[in-house]
């Protein structure tokens, strides 16, 4: 039961974040930046092969979603990322 409720935990703050993240780009001007951002955060997750689920180790039914949020979430930069790690890390204990 433990691993069931971490790996809904770690979905429901993946969840939280990626809303988060649509709503900005809803709220605001999509700009040329973000684009660029978000193309080259997926160029980074693709070519490194990050994927979100494999990396909490969680078996994801459809190949390349893990890979695709990982890449949106590199383009929010580092600042962003760490603080939804560190969100993720809190959630978890």
């Amino acid at each position: 039961m433990g691993g069931v409720l971490a790996i809904a935990i770690m979905l429901a703050v993946v969840l939280e974040a990626l809303i988060e993240y649509v709503k900005d780009i809803v709220r605001k001007d999509f700009a040329v930046e973000k684009g660029i951002a978000i193309a080259v955060g997926l160029v980074f997750a693709f070519g490194a092969g990050l994927d979100i689920f494999e990396l909490a180790g969680i078996e994801f039914r459809y190949p390349y979603v893990g890979t695709v949020i990982m890449g949106l979430f590199l383009s929010k930069g580092a600042n962003w990322l760490h603080d939804f790690f560190d969100k993720l890390l809190k959630e978890k204990n």
